[in-house]
């Protein structure tokens, strides 16, 4: 299914690791109402906790951390029944619909800096309009150097907190390779977005699972960021083409 292309951009938990994301962008720009349709506010008994992009009526796509708890060193998968979404409005808080979710994917492969990628099914398909539309899916990875457009309503600084407005940044892309050479454990799956250097922008707590886009289609989801919000490390999405057949095989894209 192809989606309608409206305006492109993009969208940016549960407990986990500190390096993980919580709930906001750094020094990002107020969204426009109907600029990012795709993006959702996924919710834990209606408390925001991450990101995540519409892929069709009944698909939502966001991190695998975002469906799980950690315990003592060990991972549980979290119900789906405490779980909604938020869609069609970029208020935190108001506005749009909310949807029940109906069950959660994990990647099988999903480790602590690896595949970190789910999907989410809603208890009732999505009315598209203007303000509530998917995204399409990219086929292959951005080019060295490319604008990428990053939005999500997590905290604006580390111990600031998360936006009640949605915001939205633009990285910049780093090969595979290159982003091996910063961080040494770098997975094959990853994709890594450098922030401005003299703005220091990028996500931060509550953005997980939050999308990143090139060319009006989604190229990662976003997953952690080493060294504190608003560093100039690169942050880690997941690969959408890497990534593209498990989402096929376990939505309704196929």
């Amino acid at each position: 299914m192809k989606c309608l292309i409206i305006i492109a951009f993009v969208a940016l938990h549960a407990q986990v690791d500190a390096f993980f994301l919580n709930s906001r962008i750094i020094n990002g720009r107020p969204a426009r109402p109907g600029q990012f349709p795709y993006i959702i506010s996924l919710r834990y008994n209606n408390s925001h906790v991450c990101g995540g992009s519409i892929i069709s009526r009944n698909y939502i796509l966001t991190a695998a951390h975002c469906l799980t708890n950690q315990i003592d060193g060990n991972r549980f998968n979290i119900p789906p029944s405490p779980f909604s979404i938020r869609a069609g409005s970029i208020h935190l808080e108001e506005g749009g619909v909310v949807i029940p979710v109906a069950e959660t994917i994990q990647h099988p492969e999903y480790s602590i800096n690896s595949l970190d990628i789910g999907l989410v099914r809603l208890a009732q398909p999505l009315n598209f309009t203007e303000h509530i539309n998917c995204i399409n899916l990219a086929e292959s990875d951005p080019p060295t150097n490319a604008s990428i457009g990053v939005a999500g309503w997590g905290n604006t600084g580390n111990g600031q907190r998360r936006s009640e407005i949605l915001q939205h940044i633009t990285l910049s892309s780093l090969t595979t390779q290159e982003c091996s050479r910063l961080y040494s454990n770098i997975h094959e799956s990853s994709l890594c977005l450098l922030p401005d250097p003299v703005l220091l922008n990028g996500i931060c707590h509550g953005d997980s699972g939050g999308p990143a886009v090139y060319n009006d289609q989604l190229v990662g989801v976003a997953s952690y960021v080493m060294g504190g919000c608003g560093t100039a490390y690169p942050n880690v999405f997941v690969s959408v083409a890497h990534t593209m057949d498990w989402i096929r095989e376990n939505s309704d894209l196929n």
